[in-house]
């Protein structure tokens, strides 16, 4: 979401501008705004591609072209391995084989995987409940039924576009049978069934191509030197990764794996991922822990080259250190790893951003890909990194073919509306509010077409709008403040003062609704004005404004002196407000010097 949205008038509520977060995926659209049918009015600026027209007179230079809308990463919901035979050490095994899964999770490219926490093994297969039928797998797989239920693969199937479940059994004569399935949303078929049958003592080159075959069927893809490190076995050591599942049991599960993460390392202190899962036991003891988690990641990334998940880790303590520049290198040296993996460009590129480092962001996306240039992600990067460098025409441009290349981003839309309307072009500002509106923009759209109109004197639209706004966002006391400030602005004033009198009594501390009874019953021409702006202007917080309004209050009743006294304070408080300076001109005897001092310094700070 671009930044720096415009703001209301000064002497405004100051209720805030447009809403800075960005807007969450799959909200409805709630109304089309006042009048009509609810379509929104054509936008002048809405036909905007991407590319330059071309004349009958002479051809223009082509424009750049247009971005390709790309869909987001699957995302794949990693279920817990499960043990389908009562095997005494079949729950280390099973929480061993889910952290090399959850780690694994990292280095794949193309999707977005997360992990349903570990529930332990099923001890001895649990078949679907009578009568509800056979999971996908079951139904075209043949062979003994899946350690999952129908009802867990379903429920992690609404979650995510994939499911990755896993679980093994003991063959008997040292081997263990792998079974993987992948269960895409939505499909009639079923699942996909990935089996082998592999030595217990070194399961790890079956594990990895089982975990390829899986992740590549949910569109995922595997880095060659990220193969490399699966393929190359965690350790020679059944009984070190036995040691190692049960350090990663408790951890899974919730509870200390201190103990047995130390007696893993002792018996074989090569295990990479072992060490992870050290550096993040130190992480959970914080200041208590005697050894810098850094210190185990780094040795962890050692042990295994292009360890993803150990070098995100590093990137997130330093962080949380408040040690942006590393976090920033970090993540760096891991793109330059993989400089095709989307995901890490944007995080890259995202980070720089947020540290201040507009430029820094820039360079990151020049060194994409051609393939990756070109896409709504970047373009929408590209529009933020512009309005970080203060160029809003470029931001405006980049949004534009963003807009072009995304029929359904309301959020492009949003922006284009506030730089139209900071640009000082309200009409198409509007336009893009309504089509912002119209693919599901929300309450932001409106906040937004509210305060065009406020700027513009559409008071009774705007107050209409307001309203709409106060329904879907019950409990928000901004819009109540919006509904009070226009009212004074359209003149209103005895209805305004009354919902001012209503947000200081809900709001006893509140400066913005004193002030503002104060300017509403100056409007209505009150005796009791002058109380009212007296008490703004000496409540805590209050500032230059306040005491300019008292001053009008006096000045009001003829009280010149008083209400030079009022202007005084008010120009020692901002030197820069002009109200401040003309209040203080008309306090003063006409003609004056003073009174002359007075008008110019109104007329210099109001330029």
């Amino acid at each position: 979401m671009i930044v720096g949205r415009a703001r209301p008038h000064r002497q405004g509520p100051r209720p805030g501008g447009v809403p800075g977060a960005a807007l969450a995926l799959g909200l409805l659209l709630a109304g089309c705004g006042p009048g009509g049918d609810g379509a929104p009015p054509p936008h002048p600026g809405a036909a905007a591609s991407g590319t330059a027209p071309t004349g009958a007179a002479g051809a223009e230079p082509a424009g750049p072209p247009p971005l390709r809308d790309v869909p987001p990463p699957e995302t794949v919901e990693l279920l817990p391995f499960r043990a389908s035979t009562s095997w005494r050490l079949g729950e280390a095994y099973a929480a061993g084989f889910t952290w090399l899964a959850e780690l694994a999770g990292h280095d794949v490219v193309g999707v977005t995987v997360r992990s349903t926490g570990y529930r332990g093994p099923a001890g001895g297969g649990a078949a679907p409940p009578e009568g509800r039928g056979r999971t996908p797998a079951e139904r075209g797989a043949g062979g003994p039924p899946p350690p999952w239920t129908a009802d867990e693969v379903a429920g992690a199937r609404r979650a995510a576009d994939h499911v990755i479940a896993g679980g093994f059994e003991r063959e008997g004569n040292g081997l263990l049978r792998i079974t993987l399935w992948r269960c895409p949303r939505g499909e009639p078929r079923g699942c996909d069934r990935f089996v082998e049958t592999t030595p217990e003592r070194d399961p790890y080159a079956t594990l990895a191509r089982l975990m390829e075959r899986a992740f590549g069927a949910a569109g995922g893809r595997v880095p060659g030197e990220c193969r490399s490190s699966w393929e190359r076995g965690v350790t020679r050591d059944p009984y070190a990764f036995l040691w190692l599942g049960r350090a990663a049991l408790p951890y899974l599960a919730g509870g200390d794996a201190e103990t047995a993460v130390r007696r893993a390392l002792l018996i074989d202190p090569r295990m990479a991922e072992a060490r992870l899962l050290w550096a993040r036991v130190l992480r959970s003891r914080g200041e208590e822990a005697r050894q810098d988690p850094l210190d185990a990641l780094a040795r962890a990334d050692l042990l295994r080259a292009g360890f993803t998940a150990a070098r995100r880790e590093m990137a997130s303590i330093h962080l949380d250190r408040g040690e942006g520049a590393r976090a920033l290198a970090v993540l760096s040296g891991l793109a330059g790893l993989r400089p095709d993996d989307p995901v890490l460009l944007r995080e890259r590129a995202e980070l720089a951003l947020s540290l201040g480092r507009p430029d820094e962001a820039a360079r990151a996306l020049d060194e994409a890909p051609e393939a990756i240039q070109g896409t709504v992600p970047v373009g929408r990067l590209r529009a933020r990194i512009a309005q970080e460098l203060e160029r809003p025409a470029e931001a405006e441009r980049w949004l534009a073919r963003v807009a072009a290349a995304a029929p359904d981003d309301a959020e492009a839309r949003l922006d284009l509306g506030s730089l139209a309307r900071r640009r000082g072009a309200p009409g198409e500002a509007e336009g893009w509010y309504w089509e912002a509106l119209a693919v599901g923009a929300g309450p932001d759209a409106r906040v937004g077409l509210m305060q065009l109109m406020a700027d513009q004197g559409r008071y009774p639209e705007a107050l209409a709008l307001n309203r709409e706004i106060a329904a879907q966002r019950p409990g928000e006391a901004r819009w109540a403040r919006w509904e009070a400030w226009l009212l004074l602005a359209s003149g209103e004033s005895d209805r305004a003062a009354a919902a001012y009198t209503a947000l200081s009594r809900a709001s006893p501390g509140d400066p913005e609704a004193r002030l503002g009874r104060c300017r509403a019953l100056l409007a209505a021409k009150e005796a009791r004005a002058v109380d009212a702006c007296r008490e703004a202007a000496r409540s805590p917080g209050a500032d230059a404004r306040a005491w300019v309004a008292l001053g009008e209050a006096l000045h009001a009743q003829g009280r010149s002196g008083e209400a030079r006294e009022a202007a005084t304070k008010a120009v020692a408080l901002d030197p820069d407000l002009p109200d401040g300076y003309r209040l203080l001109e008309r306090s003063l005897p006409e003609g004056s010097a003073e009174a002359k001092l007075a008008a110019a310094r109104a007329r210099t700070r109001g330029e």
